[in-house]
């Protein structure tokens, strides 16, 4: 028992239900509540921000309010495609959203 750990921050063993689906790696820290996925080409910033959101949350990505709603898809996509260094943030579904650099961030709405 001694040498079992307890997960630590950005452990990828954090929550071990957390099945983000398409994205890759992807870590909670257990202090801070903030959740950080990984995605690639495959994934848009739009598409990874509703699998984490879903997950994080436990509902299937139609039970979550629109994204349009909150801010443009297309443009989010255009913007965070990889191509330049840029930090998009903005509330949705009870989170604080961070997309940058090829992750997106889920904190605790405060």
């Amino acid at each position: 028992m001694d040498d079992e750990r307890p997960p630590t921050a950005l452990d990828d063993t954090a929550d071990p239900v957390l099945d983000t689906g398409s994205l890759g790696r992807t870590r909670t820290d257990l202090d801070s509540g903030v959740t950080v996925a990984e995605f690639d080409g495959e994934a848009t910033p739009t598409l990874a921000i509703l699998e984490l959101v879903g997950t994080r949350s436990r509902r299937a990505i139609p039970e979550l309010p629109p994204l349009a709603e909150t801010i443009d898809p297309e443009a989010l996509d255009t913007l965070c495609d990889g191509t330049a260094d840029v930090c998009v943030r903005f509330d949705y579904a009870g989170y604080r959203v961070r997309v940058e650099g090829g992750s997106v961030a889920l904190l605790p709405d405060s």
